[in-house]
C-alpha cells in the first residue's frame, strides 16, 4: 500500500491487492461419529462444492452431499439481481433421507421408518447485512415414510404425499466461532405454508424457532439456547411425516438420540464451558456442563408424551485437525443415563 498525496493537501491510501491463488472452484469436506453406551452408534460424511463468480453478478452453484445416517443431496443457483447484491434468486432441488424411530415409554425402539424426500424450490431473498440473509420461496416435492424394522406386530399405515406450498426462512449467525462459542448469537425462523393449492396433500402451517447467545468471561463461557416449534395453524396436529424430535446429548441428555417425537416442541438449554488450554491453531480444551429442559406435545402414530423432561451433561471437549471432540455422560428422568463419544459437533 501507498499514500498519494492530493492537490487541495489531503492523502488518499492506495492498496494493491492480488487475487487469491484457489478458487473459483471451493471443495470442502467433514465427517461426524457418534457412539453410545445404549448401543447406538452412526456415522455421517460429507463434502460440499461452491463454483463463485459464474457471471457479473456474482452468480454461485452450490453442491452439498452427505452420507451416512443422515442421507442429503442439494444443489442450488445463487443469482445476485444487481451488482451490489442487495437482492437474490435461489433455484434448488434437495434428496434427503432419515431415520425415524418409535419408542415405548421404557426407551425401547419399537420401530425404525426411514423419512425420504425430495423437493425442488424457487426462492427470492436479500443479505441481512454480513451475519444473514432472508429467504421466501416456493416449493414442490414428494414425501414418504419407508418401513425399516418394525416389533409393534401390526401393520402401520405409511403416508406418500405430495408437499407443496411457501416457506419463509430467516436465520442470522454472528458468533465468534461455531465449535465453541465465546460472544455472539445464532438464530433460525422458518414459517412454512402447505398449500393444497398448491399440489400438497395436507394442509397445515409448521413453524420453528432457534436461538443461541454466547456470552464469555475469562476462562469461563455460557450459551443460553431455545427451541420451539408445532403447527401454526392451530387446526389439528402435524401430519406424522413432519414432526419434531429431542432426546441425544445436549438435547435432553441421557435418553437415546431422537428418542421423542411430537408434533409441538419447546426446548432450553444452558451450557457452561471451562477453557483448559487457549487457543493455537485449534481452539483448544474445554470441560463443561449441560441442565436441559423439553417437552414434546402429541408425538407421532398418536403416542401422547407431552410431560416436561429433564436432562444434564458433564463433558470434556477438545478441538482435533478433524473436528470437536466430546467425552460425555449424560442422565435424564427415570435414571435414564447414557455416556457419550462425539467426533464433530452434537
Amino acid at each position: 500500500s501507498s499514500l498519494i498525496d492530493r492537490i487541495d493537501g489531503g492523502s488518499i491510501l492506495v492498496a494493491e491487492v492480488t487475487e487469491k491463488s484457489w478458487g473459483p472452484n471451493y471443495l470442502r469436506f467433514g465427517r461426524g461419529l457418534s457412539s453410545d453406551s445404549q448401543a447406538n452408534s452412526f456415522f455421517n460424511l460429507l463434502a460440499s462444492h461452491r463454483w463463485t463468480w459464474l457471471n457479473s453478478l456474482g452468480a454461485e452453484w452450490r453442491n452439498d452431499l452427505q452420507v451416512g445416517r443422515n442421507d442429503r443431496a442439494s444443489t442450488e443457483w445463487y443469482q445476485p439481481l444487481t451488482e451490489r447484491q442487495r437482492v437474490f434468486v435461489a433455484a434448488r432441488a434437495e434428496l434427503t433421507r432419515d431415520p425415524f424411530d418409535i419408542y415405548d415409554d421404557d426407551g425401547m425402539r419399537l420401530a425404525r421408518f426411514r423419512r425420504e424426500a425430495y423437493e425442488y424450490g424457487l426462492d427470492i431473498g436479500t443479505p441481512l447485512g454480513t451475519k444473514g440473509e432472508a429467504r421466501l420461496g416456493v416449493l414442490r416435492g414428494r414425501v414418504k415414510l419407508v418401513n425399516d424394522t418394525n416389533l409393534l406386530g401390526q401393520a402401520i399405515p405409511l403416508p406418500d404425499v405430495d408437499s407443496g406450498g411457501v416457506r419463509l426462512r430467516v436465520a442470522l449467525d454472528a458468533l465468534d466461532n461455531l465449535r465453541f462459542p465465546r460472544s455472539g448469537y445464532l438464530g433460525e425462523l422458518v414459517l412454512y405454508n402447505s398449500e393444497r393449492a398448491l399440489g400438497a396433500t395436507d394442509s397445515y402451517t409448521k413453524g420453528s424457532f432457534t436461538w443461541t447467545q454466547a456470552v464469555a468471561h475469562g476462562a469461563h463461557s455460557v450459551q443460553l439456547g431455545l427451541s420451539f416449534g408445532g403447527n401454526l395453524a392451530r387446526n389439528g396436529d402435524l401430519p406424522d411425516y413432519e414432526v419434531f424430535t429431542l432426546g441425544g446429548f445436549l438435547h435432553l441428555s441421557g435418553y437415546k438420540t431422537n428418542q421423542f417425537t411430537g408434533s409441538e416442541m419447546s426446548f432450553g438449554r444452558l451450557i457452561y464451558n471451562y477453557r483448559l488450554s487457549g487457543p493455537t491453531l485449534l481452539d483448544g480444551s474445554y470441560v463443561g456442563a449441560s441442565a436441559e429442559l423439553g417437552r414434546i406435545g402429541e408425538s407421532a402414530f398418536g403416542r401422547d408424551r407431552s410431560e416436561l423432561r429433564r436432562g444434564f451433561s458433564l463433558y470434556f471437549a477438545f478441538d482435533t485437525p478433524l473436528g470437536p471432540v466430546y467425552l460425555a455422560y449424560g442422565r435424564a428422568d427415570s435414571q435414564n443415563q447414557a455416556a457419550y463419544f462425539f467426533l464433530g459437533l452434537p
